[in-house]
């Protein structure tokens, strides 16, 4: 009897033994994943004062009157200038009119004739594509992206289910959808200054577009020659930095109108990194360029991006 009572003691000891090694070891792992946390929020911290650093550090000086440079993968503004003003966006509005043509399903290879129209909303459409021309919904597409081709872009407009109104519609209700806030569309050209947007919204379209394959396509390309029955055309890309090699440019589009200056908005991959430019009211096609290569250079710069790293 003697010797059960003490078998008992013995195994009642090992369980409160064994309790107390567990609520050690739970305790010390609770310790660690604290310490863990704390290592985290400050390396975050650390982090977001490096990087404030780094963004401004010599920061560039643009013509440009409203400019954006976005880290797609953090979501993070790089470098802002007035990127909440309404301004007149010219023809960066056919990239959401290609948004528009390619979601609603028609038929790319389809033939179209071209009509006499030489004005559109009441501006002249300046184009060398004559009447009775026949080309399909793709190279009017290609022709209206890479090349900013008026006619080619309101002969799709007008050939969309619905016509021309309808389309419009649909250009401002998917500008909603997306959350284009301070973003409005009377045409799809671009060549009224009533169609309207802030850098932040085009940064949006942009993102939008570049989920397009067609879109990132043909707004890269860097000419085209086009046969027709007459002649033969011949198409280059509006963006100077699509001819230039050293730039990596996923999808683009660039705009001009007197109202709107020159303006250009693209993705592209700086250093390694997915990053959206939007440059509005630029004073010329040669500042333009000069403020894009700016950006691009600073982003370049050794602390900007060992801060992203």
């Amino acid at each position: 009897m003697k010797f059960n009572y003490l078998r008992m003691a013995c195994f009642t000891g090992l369980i409160a033994t064994a309790a107390m090694v567990t609520m050690a070891t739970s305790w010390a792992n609770d310790v660690n994943r604290l310490q863990k946390s704390s290592v985290s929020i400050t390396g975050e911290r650390a982090l977001d004062a490096k990087l404030e650093a780094a963004l401004h550090d010599k920061s560039p000086v643009l013509l440009a009157r409203s400019a954006l440079v976005l880290d797609q993968a953090s979501g993070r503004a790089l470098f802002e200038k007035n990127s909440k003003d309404v301004l007149s966006i010219a023809s960066i509005t056919k990239l959401m009119s290609a948004i528009v043509i390619v979601e609603s399903g028609a038929d790319l290879s389809e033939m179209i004739t071209l009509g006499e129209e030489k004005r559109f909303a009441g501006k002249s459409l300046r184009s060398r594509l004559r009447k009775d021309t026949e080309l399909s919904r793709y190279d009017l597409l290609r022709l209206a992206l890479m090349s900013s081709e008026n006619k080619a872009i309101s002969t799709l407009a007008k050939n969309h289910p619905g016509g021309l109104e309808r389309f419009v519609e649909t250009m401002n209700a998917k500008a909603k959808e997306l959350g284009m806030r301070d973003s409005h569309f009377l045409e799809p050209t671009g060549i009224l200054s009533g169609n309207i947007s802030t850098a932040s919204d085009v940064a949006i379209l942009i993102s939008a577009a570049e989920k397009f394959p067609l879109i990132r396509e043909l707004s890269t390309e860097e000419a085209y020659t086009l046969e027709t029955q007459k002649s033969s055309l011949h198409y280059s890309n509006t963006n100077r930095l699509i001819h230039d090699p050293s730039w990596d440019i996923v999808v683009q589009k660039t705009g001009t109108t007197t109202k709107a200056g020159k303006c250009v908005a693209f993705q592209a991959i700086i250093a390694g990194r997915d990053v959206i430019v939007v440059l509005l009211n630029g004073k010329s096609k040669q500042s333009r360029v000069k403020d894009a290569s700016k950006l691009r250079q600073w982003m370049e710069h050794d602390l900007v991006m060992s801060a992203l790293n």
